[in-house]
Formats: C-alpha cells, sequence, structure tokens
C-alpha cells in the first residue's frame, strides 16, 4: 500500500507541527522546536567545561587572567533558557565536582598520610575517599546556597548580581562547616599576584575580589545571550561597558590605594626568615639537634649582615617540647644575639599535645605559646578517626586544635601567628589582628606537598591574609616557599622550594586596622538576605498552589 500524503496542507504547516515554516520580511525561515530542548541539555556538559577551566586557572597561576572568563560556558547556558530546578542543582554540582576535583589532587602527596601507621596504598585507598568527599562536600555546600536560584530569576533582580551573591555565599559557607570546612578553593585567590586588582580585599576580604570576578564573568554571558537571541546591539554593549567598568573601577582603586598608602609605611624594623631545607621525611629521620643547628647557623649569618630585631623559623622547626633542652637552646641564641625568635615548637598539658608558636626573647623570656586552631585533615587528624581505626587500627595520636587567636606579646611587637593550613582561614587571622597583631607570622610545613601546585596556591592565602588585614606577613616554610610579604600582598622576597637559606628585610609595624579587619565579612549579609527573600517566595509560591488546589 502506498503512503498517503495528506490533503490538508494547512496542518502540515501549522503551528504545532514539527517544522514551523513562516514568512517574515520576505524571507523564509525554518525552527526545529527540538533545537531549543537541544541547547539546554548543553547546561551540564558546559557546567563541567567551567569547572575544569577554573581548576586549570587556580592549579596554574600564570594563567590566572583566564578566570575573568572561565565561567562564561556555564553561565551562557545557564541565563540563556528557563531550567528545571534539578538540573540547575546538578549543574552546579556537576561544575563544583570539576572544579574541586582537580584542584584538590595535590592531596595525594600527603601519601603514606603522616602520623599513622597505614601503608601507601591502603593512605591512597583514604586520600581518594577523602578528596572526593571533601569536593562532594563544598560542591553539596555550593548546590544549598543556589537553591532559591530559579525562584529569584522571576524577580526583577538583575541576573549577574544573584548568581554572583550566591556564589559567595557558597564559599563563605565552605569556611563555617565546622570540622568538615575545607576553604582551599576561593575565586578571590587566584588573582593574589595581580596585586593593584586585589587591594579591595582590604575593604570586603577575598569574597569581594571574588564578587568582582564573577559580576565579570555574569554581565559578559549575558552580553552572549543578547548577541545569541539577535537582541538589541545597544543593550548589549551597555553589559560590556559595565563588565569593563567593574574591572577598571576595581582596578583603579587598588592603583589609588597602592599609591597613597604606600609612602605612608616606614618600614625601619629589620627582620629575617630562616628556610632549614628539612622536609619532612628527612627531619624526622634527622637528629633533632642537628636541625636546630642548621637554623642556629642560617639566624648567626643574618645577624651578620642585618641583625634583625625578628627572626621567624618555621613549623616545628624546634623539634620538641616547650622546655626541652633543644627550646633551651633556641632561647640561648635569642639571648644571645640580641633577637626576638618566632619558631613552631611542640607544647603539651596533662591531657593533649599542641602544634604551637612561641617568641624567645632577648632577656631570656619566652611568650605564651599560640596554638594552631585549624589542623590539616588527613594530615593532624582523620575525620571521622574513631570509626576508620575499626578498620584499620592504629597506635598514633593526634594534635588537638587550640581555641583563642593569642597574640605573641614581645618588647618589639605583638606578633601574630598563623600555623600552615590556618592562612586559608580569613577569619583566623582577622581576629589575631583584631587582638592586637601589628605583624603577622606565619610557620609553615609544605614539604608535603612536593612540587604540586599546593606550594603556590598555599601562598596565595598568606598574601589575601596580608592584604586584607594590612600587615605585613613573614613567611617560614621548612623546605619553602619562605616569603616577605608586603600589607598590600606583593611578595617582597621569597626563597623558592628545596634551598637552605634566609632572607632579611626591614618592615613595619603597623597599628592602623583595615575596614575589612573592623568589620569582616560583611559583603556576605546581602547574599544572606538574598537567599531568605528566595526562600520566602517558594514557600509563598508553594502556598499559594495548595490553596488552589484546595479550591480545584
Amino acid at each position: 500500500m502506498k503512503n498517503r500524503v495528506s490533503a490538508r496542507p494547512e496542518i502540515f504547516f501549522s503551528k504545532k507541527s514539527p517544522v514551523n515554516i513562516y514568512m517574515s520580511k520576505g524571507k523564509m525561515n525554518m525552527k526545529d522546536p527540538n533545537k531549543k530542548q537541544f541547547s539546554k541539555n548543553f547546561l551540564p556538559l558546559a557546567a563541567a567545561i567551567s569547572g575544569l577551566l577554573c581548576s586549570i586557572v587556580f592549579t596554574f597561576s600564570h594563567l590566572g587572567y583566564l578566570v575573568f572568563f572561565a565561567l562564561i560556558p556555564f553561565l551562557f547556558f545557564l541565563f540563556r533558557y528557563t531550567h528545571h530546578r534539578i538540573k540547575i542543582k546538578t549543574s552546579i554540582f556537576i561544575f563544583s565536582m570539576c572544579y574541586y576535583v582537580p584542584t584538590l589532587l595535590w592531596l595525594y602527596t600527603l601519601c603514606p598520610i603522616p602520623y599513622t601507621n597505614l601503608s601507601m596504598f591502603v593512605s591512597q585507598l583514604i586520600m581518594t575517599g577523602a578528596i572526593l568527599a571533601a569536593a562532594a562536600i563544598e560542591s553539596l555546600v555550593m548546590v544549598i546556597a543556589f537553591l532559591p536560584y530559579r525562584r529569584l530569576r522571576k524577580t526583577n533582580i538583575p541576573i549577574p548580581v544573584i548568581f554572583s551573591l550566591l556564589f559567595i555565599l557558597g564559599e563563605f559557607l565552605q569556611e563555617i562547616i565546622g570540622d568538615l570546612a575545607f576553604p582551599w578553593v576561593r575565586l578571590g585567590t587566584v588573582l593574589s599576584s595581580f596585586t593593584p586588582f586585589i587591594q579591595s580585599a582590604s575593604l570586603f576580604g577575598t569574597l569581594f575580589v571574588s564578587i568582582i570576578i564573577l559580576l565579570i564573568n555574569s554581565l559578559l554571558a549575558l552580553a552572549l545571550v543578547r548577541i545569541a537571541k539577535h537582541k538589541s546591539a545597544k543593550k548589549t554593549i551597555i553589559l560590556v561597558t559595565l563588565a569593563a567598568a567593574v574591572f577598571f573601577s576595581n582596578l583603579t582603586y587598588g592603583l589609588v590605594r597602592l599609591n597613597i598608602q604606600k609612602p605612608k609605611i616606614k618600614a625601619d624594623t629589620p627582620v629575617a626568615v630562616v628556610q632549614g631545607n628539612y622536609g619532612s621525611v628527612v627531619k624526622w629521620n634527622t637528629p633533632a639537634k642537628t636541625v636546630l643547628q642548621t637554623h642556629i647557623d642560617l639566624s648567626e649569618e643574618a645577624v651578620k649582615k642585618t641583625n634583625p630585631k625578628i627572626i621567624v623559623w618555621s613549623e616545628t622547626a624546634v623539634a620538641d617540647y616547650l622546655g626541652s633542652p633543644l627550646s633551651d637552646m633556641a632561647k640561648k641564641f635569642a639571648v644571645k644575639n640580641n633577637t626576638t625568635l618566632v619558631t613552631g615548637i611542640f607544647d603539651a598539658d596533662e591531657n593533649y599535645e599542641y602544634n604551637s608558636m612561641v617568641a624567645y626573647q632577648p632577656n631570656g623570656t619566652i611568650s605564651e605559646p599560640y596554638y594552631k586552631q585549624k589542623l590539616v585533615p588527613m594530615g593532624e587528624y582523620v575525620p571521622f578517626y574513631k570509626q576508620i581505626e575499626k578498620i584499620f587500627p592504629t597506635d598514633e595520636t593526634f594534635i588537638a586544635p587550640g581555641k583563642n587567636a593569642d597574640v605573641l606579646k614581645t618588647d618589639i611587637a605583638n606578633i601574630g601567628s598563623i600555623i600552615c593550613y590556618e592562612s586559608a582561614f580569613p577569619y583566623v587571622v582577622r581576629h589575631t589582628v583584631q587582638a592586637g597583631a601589628q605583624i603577622l607570622t606565619m610557620a609553615s610545613n609544605d614539604s608535603w606537598f612536593g612540587s604540586s601546585p599546593a606550594l603556590e596556591q598555599h601562598l596565595s592565602h598568606a598574601q589575601m591574609r596580608a592584604v586584607e588585614n594590612g600587615r605585613y606577613l613573614l613567611r617560614a616554610g621548612n623546605t619553602g616557599i619562605s616569603a616577605v610579604i608586603s600589607p598590600f600582598g606583593s611578595v617582597e622576597k621569597r626563597i623558592d622550594i628545596n634551598r637552605e637559606g634566609y632572607i632579611t628585610a626591614n618592615v613595619a609595624l603597623i597599628d592602623q586596622n583595615t575596614l575589612y579587619t573592623v568589620v569582616g565579612d560583611v559583603i556576605i549579609i546581602p547574599s544572606v538576605i538574598l537567599f531568605i527573600y528566595g526562600a520566602w517566595l517558594i514557600i509563598k509560591e508553594k502556598k499559594e498552589t495548595l490553596k488552589l488546589k484546595k479550591l480545584n
């Protein structure tokens, strides 16, 4: 039987037909109703692409400028179409996982897990789970932050503002979720080497720099959406102009601040930072006295060169406890050379051991210790350790966290202390400066990172903390990177990895606080208000829907 062709051409040419042919301005056009759906399905793929781009930018610091464009593929499809709420949540999760997992692969350098008897295989197995778990937790936090996104799009609030505020809400929440907090990956830190651009962090913190980056990406993505929809060129030009205005306004503020504030800094206090170049494995296989003597020898060279008033050693450079013979050696060095020695050392009470920092003074006294508050997960403690120990028994104990932002009070200055991983937590450093720190010292052990990108990432956190609080930061790494960082976040001097040596510089002891030190992360308040407003709209909408159902 032959196929019969419909004698009703109006059906074939109707709007409901799979092919809609119509005449417009004398030209024939064809629309495929599946094309829109096909394009909408690109959202998860675009999310993955942007996530990977962000990871690349964070991993390779010399590609930092790409952060202004990395989110555009994802935002283009997110802004162009109205998506189902489940697809939005899924895409946010995909973006985040593709962003966080590759960025955190450096955690494998911690294997075998220190302070345990676990084998390499078991350590890698646990670390794989830890990386996936950490990324998943951070991703879920970001998904939670975006729960009201779809409903907020129906309001008159500009989409770039909605996206940017909800995104930094996610970044902020990642810092305050207790033992699960791991705020290592923040967009704002990518630009730590772009000194003029990050000066706005002194106003509202690194989250504000993140907002600037997000707004630029969002405005450019929205401009591309208008181009794709053949909208008027006038508004497209306005969007691009706004993106440029955001960029140059922030840059201009930074340049003006540097021009005004830099001449006011009177760097008249000589300091030294010592890098003994003992990796963790080598260090614990070397007599602690030998390690200490290396630091003393390098410090004496620095004393002969510039007679520094403050000398900083790395994390647990004194590989013993306060009051031990090694501690006495460090004290004698400070007295002999008329200098204040700030170093990492262990301390303990009846119940716990602490990773701490102290200051040995020229008069023979020792400051009250500062105890590290934020311990390294999978390094100094293992999350859910009690459950893991049932499967993989170990007789090792872990370090206890400190609870206060204690300042090392010395005759020369009030010295703020940061130990290693703590530099990733802005509020920890801010509280230290609020407690009266005139200068920041950071003792770190980055030898676990090998030569991975984590080294530069860790340094970038220190740079952001310096500019946020307007303090010089003296960073001593056991194998590098050691550095003197200015109150504006620039690295004035550094010692690269796997080198023994010291650096000297003149710094200023600063009492004036930045706006960020005073008010903290107030930039998050609009984000919280927006989230609450969106949640209220969702609840209100659901109530109205239920009422209509009851009436029907």
